[in-house]
């Protein structure tokens, strides 16, 4: 009876693993035909050891990958949840148990990232702590592997901090800059090399009230006004300065005209030749749009001037004075340069021409448009401005005919002699007359033209620099 009951009970056990092993419960089908096993080892039963101990292996192979396929769950789950570590340890743990490739990468990859991430870490405590070029250092080393923008953003704001303003700039411009604080770095390291139109662009894009970043806006935009004259007072540094700076000078005089007639002479100057220049034109959508911006800002300057002149300050007449005689040049040089925007520069005052050096270039585009001119008179009229006798000829217009002769000693003597005895005749005459006269005196234009000895230009100084 005993026999029986045994052989009884291993085939409950058998038909238990089989019914575990079609639902692909196999660690529990796995665990009853090893107790089968068993049985027959002490038993001696020969008959179905191999059908069980095949079942022992599919089921240790299927309990595996059931294993793997839970870790590789789980090691994407914490993933998900930003638990490199996690994620590292079950990924590591299906690995052992199956050595596959790609879960080899993605221990690899996981790796690499919580080193990069250690990196970053490193980086915020080190900034944390004051250690800004440091900091700076480890942003960079994380860039390297992680290849995100923040990340040079935050080192750029630690050189700032490091007070390393030129390597931050070179940092910054190569950038996409949106966040605010990153801004207000960027254009602070502008600022403390001296670049403060640049810093008061990026500022503009910060929507913020805070009264200390307003304070600061402000204190910079004195700086730039600071800057701007002095610079202006030195001719040379005009090529090198942004078109938008000149309209900026523009706007600064017609503000400071707008209270004191000692700032007219500057506006007529510099207000004629940022209108007529290519950045009032952004402001526009379409050329006819551009034409109206430009007479309204010209009718803004044009009432200032005439209402200090009205109240019969003698600065502000004489002022009136050059503005008319600029405006009808201007105009007629943008309409001789047209859309020609290698040439466009050249589109300025005779005062603004003389200050910085570019009277040659004007004569020179004179010169060779002699056809684009109504007549000889028109043609020598406009050229005699941009001429070594510019200020004399402004002085004739003004009815100063003394001072008048004692600017012409730039000019040949010749041209001397013939203004000297002829000075009496252009009383009351317009220049295009005095023009059309030196023309008949056989007073050459070639004399007349000749470039200041100190603003030496080269042919290529044509071009805009």
């Amino acid at each position: 009876m005993a026999k029986k009951k045994k052989a009884k009970s291993l085939q409950s056990i058998l038909a238990r693993a089989e019914k575990l092993f079609h639902r692909g419960n196999y660690p529990l089908a796995k665990r009853e035909f090893e107790k089968a096993w068993r049985m027959v080892e002490q038993e001696g039963v020969t008959e179905r050891r191999e059908e069980i101990a095949r079942k022992i292996e599919i089921c240790s192979k299927e309990a595996e990958r059931l294993k793997v396929e839970d870790l590789v769950k789980r090691a994407k789950k914490y993933a998900r949840k930003r638990n490199l570590q996690g994620a590292l340890r079950c990924f590591e743990q299906a690995h052992e148990i199956t050595g596959e490739d790609w879960i080899r990468e993605r221990i690899g990859r996981l790796q690499g990232a919580l080193l990069r991430r250690d990196t970053v870490k490193a980086a915020r405590d080190a900034e944390a702590g004051g250690e800004y070029e440091k900091a700076a250092a480890l942003y960079e080393q994380a860039f390297i592997t992680q290849k995100r923008e923040d990340l040079l953003a935050k080192r750029a704001c630690c050189l700032v901090k490091a007070k390393r303003y030129e390597e931050a700039i070179s940092v910054f411009k190569d950038l996409v800059v949106s966040d605010h604080g990153a801004m207000y770095n960027y254009g602070f390291a502008l600022a403390r090399v001296g670049r403060y139109y640049e810093c008061l662009k990026v500022w503009d894009n910060i929507a913020s009230q805070v009264k200390g970043f307003l304070e600061q806006k402000k204190a910079v935009r004195s700086l730039l006004a600071a800057d701007l004259y002095k610079r202006f007072g030195r001719g040379q540094d005009f090529a090198r300065m942004e078109p938008a700076l000149l309209a900026l000078r523009a706007k600064t005089s017609f503000k400071l005209a707008e209270t004191s007639t000692e700032h007219l002479a500057d506006l007529t100057m510099f207000w004629l030749t940022a209108v007529y220049g290519d950045v009032f034109g952004r402001f526009s959508s379409g050329m006819e749009e551009s034409v109206n911006v430009r007479r309204e800002l010209i009718r803004m300057a044009e009432d200032l001037i005439t209402r200090h002149a009205n109240s019969g300050d003698g600065a502000a007449e004489k002022a009136l004075t050059y503005w008319n005689i600029e405006k009808k040049l201007v105009e007629d040089l943008s309409a001789l340069v047209g859309a020609r925007h290698d040439l466009a520069h050249l589109v300025c005052t005779p005062r603004f021409a003389a200050r910085f050096c570019k009277s040659a270039q004007v004569l020179r585009l004179i010169r060779e448009n002699r056809e684009f001119f109504e007549n000889t008179e028109h043609y020598l009229s406009t050229g005699s401005f941009y001429s070594p006798a510019w200020q004399s000829l402004y002085d004739l217009e003004n009815g100063e005919y003394e001072k008048a002769l004692g600017g012409l000693a730039s000019i040949s003597s010749e041209a001397k002699d013939m203004m000297s005895s002829r000075i009496t005749a252009l009383r009351g005459r317009s220049l295009p007359t005095a023009c059309i006269a030196w023309n008949k005196g056989r007073i050459a234009p070639v004399d007349i033209w000749r470039p200041r000895r100190d603003c030496s230009i080269s042919h290529q100084s044509m071009r805009r620099n």
